[in-house]
Formats: C-alpha cells, structure tokens, sequence
C-alpha cells in the first residue's frame, strides 16, 4: 500500500483523536465548572489544542454536550441490551431501572449537568423524544416491558400504555432529581425497587 492511499487512513485517525480528546476534556471542564459557566476556551486548554480547533469540530458549546450525549446514548444502549431479553415483564422493569439508577451514579456529575442545561422540566419535554437520545431509549424500553405485562394481565389494561410508561418515568426522572439535588450522597440504584414496587402498588398502605 502507498503512503498517498495510507494517509487518507491516518488523516481520519488523527481527526478522531482530536475529536475524542475535545470531547473528554469538555466532559471533565462541564462537571467541574457547570455547562453554563464553561467556556470553550477552557476545553481547548484542557484537550490541549487552540479554541480555533475546538471550532472547526464543534459549532457550540451546545453541539459539544449533544456530542457527548451521543456517545453516552451508545455506552447506555450496550448496557441495557441484557436487560431487553428478561422476560418476564416486572422483572425487567425492575432490572431496567436499577440499571438506568446505575449509569446515571457512575456518571452522576455529567447527568447534574444535563439537569443544569435543561433547567425547564417542560422544555425538555416540549421536545420529541428523538431529540433527547437516552430518554427515547428510556422509553422504548418501558413500553416493551409494561406493554407485555398488559399483555400478561400483570399491569391494568384500563389505562393507556402511553400514560403507564410516562408515569413510570416521571417517577424515575424525580428520583434522579433528588438524587442530584441532595449532592449525589446517597447510592441512587437501590431506589430501584421501591419506585418499581410504587409505579406497580400505588402509595396506598
């Protein structure tokens, strides 16, 4: 092989690197500063490369963080793939969630600042879910499993699986926001069982 057709190769690999290295560096300066008083000048300092750089990858800070989304959306789908194939319905509820508890504690500084940027509960969800990667994952993964437990006349029939999958996640939504809100102290996965236990018994005693 030529060096002309091998440069093309090592052109790419030398692009993604840069890239790979903008995005970390924007992960770890948007959880120490807070996305709102980060800069992009503070990200091409941390990657190591002038601001033009960051530029010519990144049109905004806003297209940086949707970045990250993005590759976090990848990471969070590999993980709940195991999750899919459980079978029976409130099992995989409550596997779901324990691991959607999970990823969200390993990476609880990144989700803080995900809250910051959507401080409106409402715009975020004035917006299609398309537009919001992981939450179209969450609740995809909510109606399979809620809409076969209908199916198995182990959830309420009577109610719109639309509405049951929205609760269910509305639930888990004011979990992680008070998780955060209390400055992440405290283990968020095991609040899996009992939103589960609340989403399918009701706050009844």
């Amino acid at each position: 092989m030529s060096k002309a057709a091998r440069k093309p190769t090592l052109q790419s690999q030398l692009k993604e690197a840069y890239r790979v290295a903008i995005l970390d560096a924007a992960e770890d300066v948007f959880t120490e500063r807070g996305f709102h008083e980060a800069k992009m000048s503070e990200v091409a300092e941390r990657a190591g490369v002038a601001t033009g750089t960051v530029y010519n990858y990144f049109k905004s800070k806003d297209h940086v963080f949707e970045a990250i989304a993005s590759r976090s959306k990848a990471m969070f789908a590999q993980q709940m793939e195991p999750v899919r194939a459980i079978e029976q319905p409130i099992e995989r509820l409550e596997a779901f969630v324990q691991k959607v508890f999970e990823f969200v504690e390993e990476r609880g500084a990144l989700f803080a600042v995900h809250l910051e940027r959507e401080s409106s509960r409402l715009v975020m969800l004035s917006r299609p879910a398309s537009e919001e990667p992981a939450r179209e994952q969450i609740l995809d993964v909510l109606s399979e499993a809620i809409g076969a437990g209908q199916a198995q006349g182990l959830i309420r029939e009577d109610v719109p699986l639309l509405m049951l999958v929205h609760s269910l996640s509305a639930f888990m939504e004011g979990a992680m926001a008070i998780w955060v809100s209390g400055g992440r102290k405290d283990a968020l996965a095991p609040c899996a069982e009992y939103v589960v236990k609340l989403f399918i018994e009701g706050a009844s005693k």
